[in-house]
């Protein structure tokens, strides 16, 4: 399985801020100007100010609820993500011995509670959703977020599909429910494969979170990161 390409910001730099436009304030001044019918008094630039100063802050309070329900969707698919690496551990496990033991039997019960396993794994990324937002489910869902008062500070958190089938997670329906040593060693391949997409998804989500929390003073729930190392990762060699 090939690992599903995320698009990454193209366009920002860490050490410097986004450029703002000139502001509401500006903005508004520089129309009182341009207007030779405008007489402009103190009182007409104090109204002017008043006015752009309500705005920018209306103009923030929604970003910073945008922000908010942003880091919230972010915090659902890292909490699924969690709960499918879990999934992924336990199928290598049930897996793993069928290579030391021929039994039909056995292998034909694992295949079953393989094919239940891929299912409950598709459920976790479904549900993984918050006000019908949901980063890793089969849609193509995404969130555009302004960090600014232009779009030049807007940026996209992208969607990635970690459900269990073939444009998800790419791990195998069975054909042979496991009674065939080829079937064996490519369902651990694509276990293998799937746990290191999900280590590529969950440190993007953790940048993208971070990001958004610095240009807006968001709280991240801590509760919710793991450390990078809690999800199983394979050695290269398997």
């Amino acid at each position: 399985m090939t690992p599903m390409t995320l698009p990454a910001y193209t366009d920002r730099n860490e050490d410097r801020e986004p450029e703002e436009d000139a502001g509401p304030v500006l903005r508004l001044v520089r129309g009182f100007l341009t207007n030779k019918a405008t007489r402009l008094t103190a009182q007409s630039v104090q109204r002017a100010l008043v006015h752009a100063r309500f705005q920018g802050e209306a103009t923030r309070t929604r970003q910073q609820a945008a922000a908010a329900r942003t880091i919230k969707t972010i915090e659902e698919a890292v909490m699924g993500i969690g709960r499918i690496g879990l999934k992924l551990v336990e199928l290598r496990a049930l897996i793993a011995p069928l290579q030391e033991d021929g039994n039909v039997y056995a292998r034909t019960s694992c295949a079953k509670r393989y094919e239940e396993m891929r299912n409950e794994i598709d459920l976790i990324a479904m549900s993984a959703t918050y006000l019908g937002l949901n980063l890793i489910d089969g849609t193509d869902a995404h969130i555009r977020l302004m960090t600014g008062m232009t779009s030049r500070t807007a940026f996209t958190i992208s969607h990635t599909n970690l459900t269990a089938g073939r444009k998800g997670l790419g791990l195998p329906a069975l054909r042979f429910a496991f009674t065939h040593e080829i079937e064996i060693k490519d369902a651990l391949h694509c276990i293998g494969l799937a746990q290191k997409h999900l280590h590529w998804a969950m440190n993007v989500y953790r940048q993208e979170a971070l990001y958004i929390q610095r240009r807006t003073n968001v709280r991240l729930n801590k509760d919710v990161w793991p450390p990078k190392d809690e999800l199983y990762h394979p050695p290269e060699d398997e």
